[in-house]
C-alpha cells in the first residue's frame, strides 16, 4: 500500500480538529465529581488546590473560566481538558509515523486512543488526566527522537518538559524510568556532558517556574487554600502531599489481587479484544527485532503506569466513587497500549506478503487488514460516544445543589468525601448557591470554629499556619458542642453519640445529611419529622437520574451520586422505624431507596 500522499501538517491539523470538535460536542456543562469540584472552586477563587497544589492546571482553569463565552464555568475550565486530549492524540500519530512509516497506521492508532472510553471521558470533564496523558505521551515522542538522533535542543525541551509536568500531576513520575533507561540504552555516551548536563538541569528548574503561584496566592488568602502555603514548611508539605497521604501503606495481598482483577476486569468490559491482541503482537515484533531501548521505554512504562501502580496505590474499594478514582489511573495504561498496538498493526501489515507470497494478493489483504482496525476504531466510537455525551447531563450540579437548598440558613455543614464537599463547594463560588451555608474545611479552614473557642484572629492565623488549614480533633468537637448551641450543625455522616457539657449530640437523618442536635432538644414528632423529610426528598432533583439511568450505568462518580440519595431514603427509614417504632410510615423511603439502587437491602 503506497503512503498517502498528503501533507502531514495538514493531516495533523484535521485529526487534532476532528476529535477535539467531538470532544468539544460531549463536553460536561457540570461539576462531575470527585477532585473535579476542587480545580473549579481553586480556579474561580484564585486559590489554590489540594494537594500537590497542581499550579499549572490551575493557572489554565484561571484562564479559561475568565474568558467572555457563552459557557458554565466547567465547560470553560472543559476546554483544557479536551484541548490536551486533542494534542495528545496527534502526539500519539507523531509517534506512531516515526515507528512505522505509514500513515493510515498512525492514524487508526491515534484514533484508537482518542475514543478508547476512560480516555475520552477525561477529555470532557474537568480533571487532569488529559493533561497528564499529555505530558506523557510528549515525553516518550521526545524521548524516541533522541534515540533517533540526538539533538541537545531535544534534550532540553524534554528536561524543561519533565519539570513542567511535575507541576501538574506526581504520577508522571512513572514515566520517567523507561525515559531513562531508553536514553541510557541508546544514547549513553550523549548523556554525561558536564554543559549539556548543567543546561539540562536549567531547563528541569525553569519547568517548575509554575510553582512559584502556590505561595503567591496562598498570600492573598483566597476562599481556597489547602496547605496555606505561605511559609516554605507548608510550601514542601503541600506539593509532596505530605498531610493528605500517598497510599495504603497496609500490605494486604487480598486487596492486592482485588485490586489487580479489577483492572483486568476494567480492561475487559472497556477494551475491544483486538487491540489487546494487536498490541501484544507489537511487544512480540520489538522482541524479535530487537529494539530493546523502545522496548525498555514502552514496557517499563506500561507496567509503572499501570499494574505496578494499581498494586501500589492499594486502597480500599469501599464505594462506587472509590472505583472511578482508581479509573483515572488506569489512563496512562491505554497510552502505551496503542503504541504497542501501532506496531501490532505494522506486524500483520509485514507478514501478510510473506504467508501469501503473491504481490497482488498481498497488496489487497494488507488494505483489508487496515480497513479492519480502522474498522475497531469507528465501532469504539459508535459504543462509547453514548457513553461520553455529557452535553446535557447535569447530575454533579444538582448533587451540589440538593446538599445545600433544604438547610436553614446560617448553617454550618460538615462534609467528608470529596464529590460531596467539591461539589457544594463549586455550586457555591460558580452560581452563589446558598453561600450563607459554612462548609469548613482543609480547603477554607475552621475559622468560625475557632472563633467559637475564643481565638482571636492573629491566634487564628497562626493557627492556621500550624496545622495547615486543618484542626485538632478534640478542639474541633469542643468547637462544634459550642456552636450547636446557637448555629444548626449538619454533617454528611453520623457524628456519633457523645456526652458533651450541654448534653448528649444524636445524629437526625436529614435527607443526604444528618442534623446534629442534643438528646434533649430532638422533640420533633413523627408526623412533623415525615412532613419534614417528604418536603426535602420531594425538592431534590431525582428526575435527572431518571432520565440518565444508562449513562449513569457507565459512570462510577454518577453510579456513586445515586447511592448517595438511595442511602439518604434508607437512613431515614431506619430512623422513622426505630425511633418512632413505626416500620409501616418507613416503607415507602425503603421503596424510594430501593428503586435508586436494589442492593440497598444489603446495608446494615
Amino acid at each position: 500500500m503506497k503512503p498517502l500522499k498528503i501533507n502531514i501538517n495538514f493531516e495533523i491539523v484535521l485529526l487534532f480538529l476532528g476529535v477535539f470538535l467531538i470532544y468539544i460536542h460531549n463536553l460536561s456543562p457540570s461539576v462531575y465529581g470527585g477532585d473535579s469540584g476542587d480545580f473549579l472552586a481553586a480556579a474561580i477563587s484564585r486559590g489554590v488546590a489540594h494537594p500537590s497544589g497542581y499550579p499549572l492546571y490551575t493557572i489554565l482553569g484561571i484562564l479559561l473560566t475568565s474568558l467572555s463565552l457563552p459557557l458554565t464555568y466547567a465547560a470553560k475550565f472543559g476546554i483544557v481538558s479536551a484541548f490536551f486530549a486533542s494534542v495528545s492524540v496527534v502526539i500519539v500519530y507523531l509517534i506512531s509515523w516515526d515507528l512505522v512509516k505509514n500513515r493510515f497506521i498512525a492514524l487508526v492508532s491515534a484514533l484508537t486512543l482518542a475514543f478508547i472510553y476512560p480516555f475520552w471521558l477525561y477529555a470532557e470533564i474537568v480533571e487532569v488526566i488529559s493533561l497528564n496523558s499529555f505530558f506523557i505521551l510528549l515525553l516518550t515522542y521526545l524521548t524516541i527522537k533522541l534515540m533517533g538522533k540526538w539533538n541537545n535542543r531535544y534534550f532540553y525541551i524534554l528536561s524543561f518538559s519533565i519539570g513542567l509536568s511535575l507541576t501538574n500531576n506526581l504520577t508522571v513520575v512513572l514515566a520517567l524510568p523507561g525515559v531513562a533507561l531508553a536514553l541510557l540504552i541508546a544514547r549513553g555516551r550523549n548523556l554525561f556532558k558536564i554543559r549539556q548536563l548543567a543546561l539540562a538541569l536549567l531547563s528541569f528548574v525553569l519547568g517548575l517556574s509554575p510553582y512559584i503561584y502556590i505561595p503567591f496566592a496562598a498570600r492573598l488568602d483566597p476562599v481556597v487554600n489547602w496547605g496555606v502555603a505561605k511559609t516554605l514548611d507548608n510550601f514542601w508539605s503541600l506539593i509532596t502531599r505530605q498531610d493528605y497521604g500517598w497510599i495504603n501503606t497496609a500490605v494486604d495481598k487480598n486487596l492486592i489481587l482485588l485490586h489487580l482483577s479489577v483492572y483486568l476486569s476494567y480492561w475487559k468490559v472497556y477494551l475491544n479484544p483486538t487491540i489487546l491482541v494487536v498490541a501484544l503482537m507489537g511487544l512480540a515484533f520489538l522482541i524479535i527485532k530487537k529494539k530493546y531501548a523502545l522496548l525498555t521505554l514502552f514496557l517499563t512504562s506500561s507496567f509503572l503506569l499501570g499494574p505496578f501502580f494499581v498494586i501500589y496505590l492499594r486502597s480500599p474499594l469501599q464505594n462506587y466513587l472509590s472505583f472511578g478514582i482508581l479509573e483515572k489511573f488506569y489512563v496512562g495504561g491505554f497510552l502505551f497500549l496503542c503504541l504497542f498496538y501501532t506496531l501490532g498493526i505494522k506486524a500483520i501489515y509485514l507478514i501478510i506478503p510473506k504467508i501469501l507470497n503473491r504481490p497482488d494478493l498481498s497488496a489487497i489483504f494488507q488494505k483489508v487488514a487496515l480497513g479492519v482496525f480502522l474498522v475497531v476504531a469507528v465501532a469504539q466510537f459508535i459504543n462509547n460516544f453514548p457513553k461520553t455525551n455529557l452535553k446535557s447531563v447535569n447530575i454533579g450540579d444538582n448533587y451540589g445543589e440538593d446538599l445545600l437548598l433544604s438547610l436553614p440558613r446560617n448553617s454550618i455543614l460538615f462534609l467528608t468525601r470529596d464529590t460531596t464537599a467539591f461539589n457544594a463547594r463549586y455550586m457555591q463560588l460558580a452560581y452563589q448557591v446558598r453561600p450563607d451555608v459554612y462548609i469548613p474545611g482543609k480547603d477554607v479552614g475552621f475559622e468560625e470554629l475557632l472563633r467559637q473557642v475564643g481565638a482571636g484572629e492573629e491566634v487564628i492565623e497562626r493557627y492556621n499556619i500550624e496545622q495547615k488549614g486543618g484542626i485538632e480533633g478534640i478542639l474541633l468537637k469542643t468547637a462544634v458542642s459550642l456552636i450547636l448551641t446557637k448555629r444548626p450543625v449538619f454533617s454528611e455522616v453520623e457524628y456519633g453519640e457523645e456526652e458533651t457539657p450541654f448534653g448528649k449530640i444524636v445524629s437526625v437523618p436529614y435527607g443526604l445529611l444528618y442534623k446534629l442536635e442534643y438528646e434533649d432538644r430532638n422533640n420533633l414528632s413523627k408526623d412533623d419529622y415525615l412532613k419534614k423529610m417528604q418536603g426535602i426528598f420531594g425538592s431534590y432533583q431525582l428526575d435527572h437520574l431518571e432520565k440518565n439511568q444508562d449513562l449513569i450505568n457507565s459512570h462510577f462518580v454518577f453510579a456513586d451520586i445515586k447511592k448517595s440519595y438511595s442511602l439518604a431514603f434508607w437512613n431515614s427509614a431506619k430512623y422513622i422505624a426505630e425511633h418512632y417504632q413505626d416500620p409501616e410510615s418507613a416503607k415507602d423511603f425503603v421503596i424510594k431507596a430501593a428503586k435508586l439502587d436494589p442492593l440497598i437491602q444489603n446495608q446494615d
